[in-house]
């Protein structure tokens, strides 16, 4: 913002325009890594959760400079890539453990929350 009244709209929005990737960063930083979700920690706890959530978003960073094409656009595309690579290994794994024992049970007691039970 400008308060200078003879600058067009134009000036205006180029120099927005350079501070947009900025605004995306923000967002996601806020949104997917859970920046805004510190609450009241010491400032130890604090200055640690900023170092792994700007760890988190340099890999997000240098994983979609490395994968960025027509199906990885944005910074939510490859974050939804990335989530549903966990989900596959995630489900391949409790199908094998399945397939292994046999046992529902036992199979849910490992990878779900302890206080779920099969009905």
């Amino acid at each position: 913002m400008c308060t200078d009244l003879t600058r067009s709209a134009q000036w205006a929005l180029q120099g927005y325009r350079r501070r947009w990737s900025c605004e995306v960063d923000n967002f996601y930083l806020k949104t997917q890594l859970g920046l805004t979700d510190f609450r009241v920690r010491s400032y130890e706890a604090v200055d640690r959760y900023m170092v792994v959530v700007f760890l988190a978003w340099a890999y997000v960073e240098r994983r979609f400079h490395l994968e960025r094409s027509a199906q990885i656009k944005t910074y939510g595309d490859l974050i939804r890539r990335h989530q549903d690579e966990h989900l596959i290994d995630w489900l391949t794994g409790a199908l094998q453990m399945m397939q292994q024992i046999g046992d529902i049970q036992k199979v849910i007691q490992r990878y779900m929350r302890s206080d779920l039970q099969l009905a």
